[in-house]
């Protein structure tokens, strides 16, 4: 997997994040992921947004808005064979860790539709990450029973939506969520440069 942090220094437009939630919505993947750690015995929980398909033109222009948001990215080809038995690539990117995944689904986040609770509920548990009051690194930091909670939340969402019975009804939690990500944000902003990105994410 090849990393890219490359940036156009150009400003994106909100059609590009418009077509971008599309795409996210219909291509796309947020959640919080589990990631092992054999060698202390512990789990730690990262943030992921990935989108795959065959097309490269459309994958080019989810890496150039992406570029423009300004977020570090993973890119991948992998080889599959569908039910027809022709072989095809997909690209892959993957935005993830505590800073780049709510910075990109801010900018997408008036215009997702199916995905706005994932969302909303993975740049909270970015934010209560962040914000944790501990001069230790942010992976390193215990999790709180709300960061569980949120983590079980997208994942339950994401197991109900693959068998078809999900419908959300967004309106007292984008209501909620959205206060909370305006003051929270603020904070964020306030915090020295050096506190907010330390440690691995």
């Amino acid at each position: 997997m090849q990393q890219s942090n490359s940036a156009d220094n150009q400003q994106v437009s909100e059609v590009e994040k418009a077509w971008l939630a599309g795409i996210i919505d219909g291509e796309g993947c947020i959640t919080i992921s589990m990631v092992p750690r054999p060698k202390v015995q512990k789990k730690y929980y990262t943030p992921v947004v990935d989108i795959a398909n065959i097309c490269p033109i459309l994958m080019a222009k989810v890496i150039d808005i992406i570029n423009k948001i300004g977020c570090g990215k993973y890119i991948s080809m992998r080889r599959f064979e569908p039910n027809r038995g022709k072989r095809r690539t997909a690209i892959d990117v993957r935005v993830m860790g505590l800073m780049r995944v709510p910075k990109l689904l801010v900018a997408v986040l008036p215009y997702l539709v199916s995905k706005q609770e994932e969302a909303l509920i993975t740049i909270r548990f970015c934010q209560m990450r962040l914000l944790a009051d501990s001069p230790a690194p942010k992976h390193a930091i215990p999790y709180t029973e709300e960061e569980m909670e949120l983590y079980s939340r997208v994942r339950k969402i994401k197991e109900l939506r693959h068998l078809r019975e999900h419908t959300p009804d967004l309106t007292k939690t984008v209501e909620k969520m959205c206060s909370e990500l305006h003051s929270d944000m603020q904070r964020i902003a306030e915090m020295p440069i050096p506190y907010r990105i330390k440690g691995k994410y």
